[in-house]
């Protein structure tokens, strides 16, 4: 039996006791009968005596009425809650729980209200009354929850509102408040701490997300293993959950090991509840790898006495069932199903009721009996609606949780980044307090060089030819330099329009990349490698050629279009459409250049700017002219604002080499630049 529990349960009770007999004011000195019944009882429940251990809290209840001693028999009514619960006699442990806490309330023991207040609403949800469940744990959070209570009440909280969200079928709840717990408890309280990754193990198995399962169940069993103290039966427990996942995850083999490892455990001890279990893991394994089923069987006796639990029970006859059906062996299923039926109002299990449901249904099918068949059919389909729902709401709790955790992310990376800039400003002003310097030094250098050629007049012609001759060379540089700006910029203008939109495709799907998907490692280089686009792209923009597409040598201006369509499309999520009407026309080379770094300029800024889905170009041939239009469906831009860019610098100073007309329309739907060019005046 879960005897580990109920001396965790105790503890917590008597260490309750020593603080808030403290606050009580009774004078009669008690300590040595208070330490004798408190012995005994331990002593009865090291023997496993709960018939002695309740005459004992009688006693102790006694002895609080006799002395006028509230707060000790709020004690007793706490160890005869735990007690009746563990007997699973609901009826008394309300009862014993009630009395606590009208003792509490009237000596405004918050911290004892709030656990004995969860306890109550466990007994609720285990009559299957969630709403009057829920009611209680909303009047704890509304009257008791305060800065002053103990760490240790508001896990017993956390924990009723994580198991009632869970049985409501609130997993995202459920799951927030096992985290919440989980960070109430201290890092040497390993097995509170191996507990609460269980319940995580449990909530995830639940939701058939068994990568995280796999991953808590195994954090439980670290925890579990780092204790001092025997614990055989939470450990047992969670080889057994682990067990299960690792039959979900087909490793087989794994699962016959954790298998093996709790029935060692539990060896030559009265624990029949989880040895059913393991049996019945070895069950399903020998079920699915195809070996001969060894069926488990029950000892009538620990199921009179309780030792068993419905939900072991439910599952071990469901075991069965599913073994009857699929050698069909009728008669043994039908006495199964009337099992399992008695049993199914205290399944909270969802899955272990639908495939209750479906096999019931194929049962009464197979007998024909097609009216029961129909029924099971109908609830089977009910409680699946209820799976996915509960799915739903999982899959939406756990993409906000990858979203919550990007964001933060990325808010690291922009404190990092603006961290950055602050150090390149301050580099920069270190910089130019060395440049100042370095021009007042020069300039008194200047002074003094200037006061000895002032004196040295002997050498003053000397120094004027020299001085005429430097100007022509100065002259002639000047002129020189003054060309090479101007190539530069010409070449600027065509290379900006060229190689950019590539480098910009290139940057695009390195962004692409989610950070969250890298290690530390790959993300400094992901980040690094989008900081060397950027300088490469400024660089581009500076040292840019004017050189003709080669594809224009080969190719006229409309295939060489489409080609530059067929590129976007297969590097960027932007669907660009091409479209060509009239008749055929023929320009010089360098026309074609100039109109073909126009649409791939007004492409390129579609991608970078407009976050468009969609873009058009569209070329119309008619009599002598050539209409074009470059059109998308993005988040568009002021034209006002943006006239001084370079980009649209470069667009309406190539529009005007070919003397054409230019047109912008945009607004919040897109934007669609109309350009109309007259070919005699090319």
């Amino acid at each position: 039996m879960r005897l580990s529990y109920i001396h965790i349960c105790w503890t917590f009770v008597l260490l309750n006791f020593n603080t808030i007999s403290a606050q009580h004011i009774n004078n009669t000195d008690t300590s040595t009968s208070k330490k004798r019944m408190e012995y005994q009882l331990r002593k009865s429940l090291d023997q496993s005596d709960y018939k002695k251990a309740l005459e004992i809290t009688d006693s102790m209840e006694l002895y609080g009425i006799k002395n006028k001693d509230s707060i000790y028999m709020a004690i007793a009514y706490d160890a005869k809650t735990t007690l009746y619960r563990f007997k699973r006699d609901i009826r008394n442990a309300k009862i014993n729980v009630k009395k606590g806490i009208s003792i509490y309330e009237k000596y405004h023991h918050y911290s004892e209200l709030i656990k004995s207040n969860s306890y109550l609403a466990k007994t609720l949800r285990d009559e299957g009354k969630l709403d009057s469940c829920f009611y209680t744990l909303n009047k704890i959070n509304r009257l008791y929850i305060s800065d002053t209570v103990s760490k240790g009440s508001l896990r017993y909280f956390y924990n009723e509102k994580e198991a009632s969200h869970s049985v409501a079928g609130r997993i995202d709840s459920s799951l927030h408040y096992s985290f919440k717990r989980i960070g109430l408890i201290e890092e040497d309280n390993y097995f509170q701490l191996g507990v609460s990754y269980l319940i995580l193990t449990e909530n995830f198995y639940k939701v058939n997300d068994l990568k995280k399962a796999l991953n808590y169940i195994n954090e439980s069993l670290h925890y579990f293993s780092k204790d001092p103290r025997n614990l055989t039966i939470a450990t047992c427990k969670a080889y057994i959950l682990k067990g299960n996942i690792l039959l979900a995850l087909k490793q087989y083999q794994e699962v016959k090991l954790y298998a093996h490892k709790a029935l060692d455990l539990i060896k030559n001890k009265d624990l029949p509840n989880y040895k059913v279990q393991i049996e019945v893991l070895l069950f399903k394994l020998n079920g699915q790898i195809g070996k001969p089923h060894k069926i488990p069987v029950l000892d009538v006796t620990d199921i009179k006495n309780k030792k068993i639990t419905n939900s072991t029970l439910f599952d071990f006859y469901l075991a069965k069932l599913k073994y009857s059906v699929h050698e069909k062996k009728w008669k043994e299923a039908r006495v199964l199903i009337e099992k399992l039926h008695l049993l199914i109002p205290n399944i909270s299990d969802l899955n272990l009721k639908q495939t209750f449901h479906q096999l019931s249904s194929l049962y009464w099918a197979e007998v024909k009996d097609f009216e029961k068949s129909y029924y099971e059919q109908n609830q089977y389909f009910k409680i699946k609606e209820k799976i996915n729902t509960r799915q739903h709401i999982y899959t939406a709790y756990d993409l906000d949780q990858k979203y919550q955790l990007a964001k933060k992310n990325e808010e690291i990376v922009n404190q990092n980044f603006r961290i950055q800039t602050q150090e390149n400003e301050l580099l920069k002003k270190e910089k130019h307090q060395i440049y100042l310097t370095l021009s007042i030094l020069s300039a008194i250098l200047g002074f003094i060089l200037l006061l000895f050629i002032y004196r040295q007049r002997q050498k003053i012609k000397n120094n004027e030819i020299i001085t005429l001759q430097h100007q022509q060379e100065v002259i002639k540089l000047e002129s020189l330099i003054d060309g090479e700006e101007k190539e530069r910029n010409r070449l600027a203008q065509d290379l900006h329009d060229g190689i950019n939109g590539d480098l910009s495709a290139i940057k695009y799907k390195i962004t692409s990349i989610a950070p969250s998907k890298l290690n530390e490692k790959e993300k400094i280089i992901h980040h690094e490698a989008i900081q060397m686009l950027d300088n490469t792209v400024e660089q581009v923009r500076r040292i840019s050629h004017n050189l003709a597409p080669s594809s224009l040598l080969n190719f006229n201006l409309i295939e060489v279009i489409q080609q530059f369509c067929d590129r976007i499309n297969s590097s960027n999520p932007l669907n660009t459409s091409f479209q060509y009407f009239g008749k055929q026309f023929k320009l010089e080379k360098e026309k074609e250049t100039v109109i073909y770094r126009i649409i791939q300029e007004l492409t390129n800024n579609i991608i970078k700017h407009a976050n468009a889905t969609e873009a058009l170009i569209q070329i119309n041939s008619y009599e002598n002219k050539l209409h074009i239009t470059v059109e998308d469906n993005g988040i568009g831009f002021d034209p006002d604002v943006k006239s001084h860019g370079i980009g649209l610098q470069n667009i309406k100073s190539r529009v005007s080499l070919l003397n054409a007309n230019l047109d912008i329309h945009s607004s919040a739907e897109g934007t669609s630049f109309n350009i109309e060019i007259y070919l005699d005046k090319i």
